[in-house]
């Protein structure tokens, strides 16, 4: 029944199923999407993961312990991301991501064949071990037992920052407009982080029974990690919090404290601020606008974020107020969205690193 590659395991049999099944998975959501919103199809990827490793594992009907430990955790990564992804489907009933691709049939195209791709992958990292006859396993090792580790803590970071981001979004906090505590606090994108350590400590996991042409599965380990930083995860969702928090000067603290994926590494202690808004008085409120001054040259640290002249420490504000004087002013004077000069922003009282009245740091 099963075809026999090299000898010690079913391997072929095992990818071609995989293979067959996750294509017919995506190209069926991609027929779908001519006619209902796509936003509603992206269950494809964990789905299909989660179904493949069901059956080769069925199929292979190994009881070795390093496959029972691989299969139990991506049988778990795969719930967890599949369960993640229809509340986010039943609560926004919208993805910003797809706004780009949602009306061009090329695009939806290329995007289901990279969630594709995606989900091969990340049955690859299972199905060499799942396909590989028990007394042809290494014994339980110490790289085992680090991958072990890492997998377990990565599939705790994402869920606690996937239960994190929805306990926010159903109570949302006035005062701060962005989530930054918790495992929040450490990285911006902490569902990603942990979801790059889990693919790491499975690979690891792996690696002791890897022979020869196997090895040819670190392609997966790392079209997976650059998919996650680039394509699908970290930039689109890093360039959609720019884009609705750009004016905020905590916000802008933020990023220069907390690093975008990997934890920040500082010998001196850093504070995320949060703020609430003072109410402007008839006084301050007198205080005329900046007339907007010609285009500027050269650009910010980062190309979507707008950083304001009072985030520099001495800084006078182009109003010629000074830093005092201008945190308890009801306006702030920043580059335009479309940075063609400065103009007048509602005042966020806060000073990047100065702690001012109605201020809480975050520890």
């Amino acid at each position: 029944m099963a075809v026999v590659i090299f000898g010690k395991h079913l391997l072929g049999s095992n990818i071609a199923f995989n293979s067959m099944l996750i294509l017919l998975v995506h190209a069926v959501l991609y027929t779908i999407s001519f006619f209902r919103p796509m936003d509603r199809l992206i269950v494809g990827m964990p789905a299909s993961v989660l179904i493949c490793t069901i059956f080769t594992a069925i199929f292979s009907f190994h009881f070795h312990f390093r496959q029972m430990v691989m299969t139990s955790f991506m049988l778990a990564w795969s719930g967890r991301l599949l369960a993640h992804i229809i509340w986010k489907i039943r609560i926004e009933r919208r993805d910003d991501r797809f706004d780009n691709i949602r009306k061009n049939w090329m695009k939806r195209g290329v995007y289901f064949l990279i969630q594709d791709v995606m989900a091969f992958s990340y049955t690859m990292l299972i199905t060499i071990v799942l396909s590989i006859r028990p007394e042809f396993q290494a014994n339980w090792n110490f790289l085992d037992m680090c991958g072990l580790a890492l997998t377990i803590f990565g599939l705790i970071t994402s869920i606690a920052a996937d239960h994190q981001l929805r306990t926010f979004k159903q109570t949302p906090d006035l005062s701060n407009p962005f989530l930054c505590t918790g495992v929040w606090k450490i990285s911006r994108h902490p569902n990603y982080l942990g979801e790059i350590m889990f693919i790491m400590g499975m690979f690891m996991m792996s690696m002791t029974t890897l022979s020869k042409g196997e090895w040819v599965n670190i392609l997966a380990l790392l079209y997976l990690i650059s998919m996650i930083l680039f394509v699908t995860g970290v930039r689109p969702s890093e360039r959609s919090a720019n884009n609705a928090y750009c004016t905020c000067n905590a916000y802008l603290n933020y990023l220069d404290v907390v690093g975008k994926v990997f934890p920040k590494i500082s010998f001196r202690r850093r504070r995320v601020l949060q703020y609430s808004p003072p109410a402007a008085t008839q006084e301050e409120s007198s205080i005329p606008a900046v007339p907007v001054s010609p285009p500027r040259t050269g650009s910010s640290r980062n190309e979507d974020v707008i950083v304001s002249p009072l985030a520099q420490p001495g800084a006078e504000s182009p109003g010629g107020m000074t830093q005092s004087q201008a945190l308890h002013s009801p306006y702030t004077y920043s580059p335009s969205s479309t940075r063609d000069g400065y103009a007048k922003l509602p005042n966020q009282n806060v000073e990047v690193g100065t702690e001012a009245s109605g201020i809480s740091a975050v520890n």
